[in-house]
């Protein structure tokens, strides 16, 4: 089992591996700043670890959690004397936080850092993905028109952070302001763009095959959406320990083909799985652990148990 400095450092390590690949796009006349910048994180995040020291612990044990949340702790009353640095600081926790699901800490984080004036772009982006994840999709469709421009969803995609066009259309559609053979247009026109910028193998492309595939199923097309579907889960592996809860809806659709392709046993170990995972990530009394024991009920009617 990895202790918590260990998991942490991972979770780290992916955060600003994807920041480093923005980063290339910083000017040249920034490049000292961010140097500075990047050593001052450095040594913020080496004093985090430091606290998981045995040494310094004394035979008691920090989570991951108790990392970052002291890492929150520390960071309230420093550094305002240098907004800009603060905010990188508070952005690359609360991006942890969001990833580990403590959604209310990642806002809260992300509205401290966009209130700076500095990072707004992606304290925005903080704040879309930590709203649309608490499902609370009018905030999240609100700071995706912050990013994007207002950019109104039906149109051709324009050169604007996609990020935020996503948002806006995918909250739409979870709002039901969106279906139908509207939805399913405004996520080709996305998943095009993607593909172009991005490719169709980047991670962000094949989540909106994804979402355009349950838009083609709800809109009746279901043949296309469950191609889809397989051809986007055919190279991903399903088990295990990974307590990622993108892959647990992965997981879920998948088992919506299995399952009515008559493969119950199939269908069923994949929900059990996604099942552990939302359990773990979200708890007993979420609405998504909830979906995912209602596919389960599901599965085992039709399999006449």
């Amino acid at each position: 089992r990895l202790t918590a400095a260990i998991a942490l450092t991972l979770l780290v390590s992916v955060v600003i591996l994807t920041q480093q690949a923005i980063d290339l796009r910083i000017a040249r006349d920034r490049a000292e700043s961010e140097r500075v910048e990047a050593e001052q994180i450095a040594q913020f995040l080496q004093g985090l670890f430091r606290q998981a020291d045995p040494l310094v612990m004394r035979g008691n044990q920090l989570s991951a959690k108790d990392l970052v949340d002291r890492g929150v702790a520390d960071l309230v009353g420093s550094l305002r004397d240098q907004p800009a640095r603060r905010a990188s600081l508070l952005l690359l926790l609360g991006r942890i936080q969001l990833i580990m699901s403590d959604l209310p800490a990642a806002r809260a984080l992300g509205e401290d850092a966009l209130a700076s004036g500095h990072e707004t772009e992606r304290a925005r982006e903080l704040l879309a993905r930590a709203a649309f994840a608490a499902g609370d999709f009018r905030q999240a469709i609100e700071h995706a028109d912050a990013l994007s421009g207002g950019y109104e969803v039906g149109a051709s995609v324009p050169d604007l952070p996609l990020f935020g066009i996503s948002i806006r259309t995918r909250a739409q559609i979870a709002l039901g302001e969106l279906a139908g053979a509207q939805a399913v247009q405004a996520l080709t026109n996305l998943v095009d763009e993607y593909s172009r910028r991005y490719g169709i193998d980047h991670p962000d492309t094949q989540h909106l095959r994804m979402r355009l595939a349950m838009s083609e199923v709800a809109a009746g097309d279901k043949e296309s959406g469950r191609e889809i579907i397989k051809e986007v889960t055919s190279n991903l592996s399903f088990g295990g320990d990974n307590n990622d809860p993108e892959m647990a809806t992965w997981a879920l659709r998948k088992a919506q083909i299995e399952r009515e392709s008559g493969r119950f046993d199939e269908a069923r170990k994949l929900v059990q799985w996604a099942l552990r995972v939302r359990t773990a990530v979200y708890g007993q009394q979420h609405p998504r652990t909830a979906a995912a024991i209602g596919a389960l009920a599901i599965i085992e009617q039709r399999a006449g148990r």
